[in-house]
């Protein structure tokens, strides 16, 4: 919970994509911290090395790093084992690449409140 008033949380959702660059580079100008809800297969397949080092500079720059899924779909309609699918493979990757799991998901299209 926030304690401190006038604090807001800033995120992102869907990367990483071609602008997380230099969406990193002005926030560390800026001194901001934010948390980056990332897909392992969306815009860019975090197994590449271009991508999985976006997500290791965010992560090593102090900023959170959560899940969004493996492929973005709406988790609303998939069966119970895709969903777990969905968020295994993100899970996974992440812990490939930054040795830790996400604390935090957030499910493409605000869908799965009932089903996560």
């Amino acid at each position: 919970s926030c304690v401190e008033p006038g604090m807001v949380a800033l995120t992102f959702d869907d990367g990483p994509f071609r602008y997380t660059p230099a969406l990193l580079d002005l926030l560390d100008q800026l001194g901001v911290r934010a948390t980056f809800f990332v897909n392992g297969n969306n815009q860019g397949n975090i197994n590449d090395p271009v991508y999985s080092s976006m997500v290791q500079r965010a992560h090593s720059s102090g900023h959170c790093i959560g899940s969004h899924t493996w492929s973005h779909p709406n988790l609303l309609t998939l069966p119970d084992d895709q969903v777990r699918s969905q968020l295994t493979q993100v899970d996974e990757a992440l812990q490939r690449i930054l040795g830790v799991r996400p604390n935090f998901v957030r499910p493409p299209y605000v869908s799965a409140i009932n089903c996560i």
